[in-house]
């Protein structure tokens, strides 16, 4: 990475090239072998600079604009709206919530519910019996994640 200053030379060498068309990366290979400039350092330069890369800067043709615009826009893919599964076995609105202390996250078994009782630094967590593949039994999934 060169880091000292453009020279007169390599600014009109830089818009030399850019006046034929040349892209950053181009320029940066025809530089880089003997000022050792990369493309980001191009680009920067004649972003600074004011100097167009890739052509002189002109629009396109009206044609290729009309072709562009006349062309149809894909369309997204709308996928239709399911309903989520229900969470837990028991989907009344009436759920008991689970009574007793709880156990230690680290005695909790796949099928234990991990929701967090009290105070986070102790660890201790509802320990009910969960659905295939839930974290939380039937009331915390609702109270939670509100399915």
């Amino acid at each position: 990475m060169s880091t000292d200053r453009w020279t007169r030379f390599e600014e009109k060498r830089v818009r030399h090239f850019a006046a034929l068309g040349f892209s950053a990366e181009r320029i940066s290979c025809e530089l880089g072998h003997e000022f050792g400039r990369s493309r980001g350092a191009v680009v920067g330069f004649c972003s600074r600079k004011g100097i167009v890369l890739n052509g002189d800067g002109r629009a396109d043709s009206p044609e290729r604009v009309a072709a562009r615009k006349a062309r149809p826009k894909a369309q997204k893919a709308v996928r239709p709206w399911r309903p989520q599964k229900p969470y837990g076995p028991d989907q009344t609105d009436s759920l008991i919530a689970p009574t007793g202390p709880g156990i230690s996250l680290l005695s909790a078994e796949a099928d234990s519910c991990r929701f967090v009782l009290g105070d986070p630094k102790s660890l201790m967590v509802c320990g009910e019996k969960t659905a295939q593949g839930r974290s939380y039994c039937a009331f915390h999934g609702r109270a939670c994640v509100g399915i």
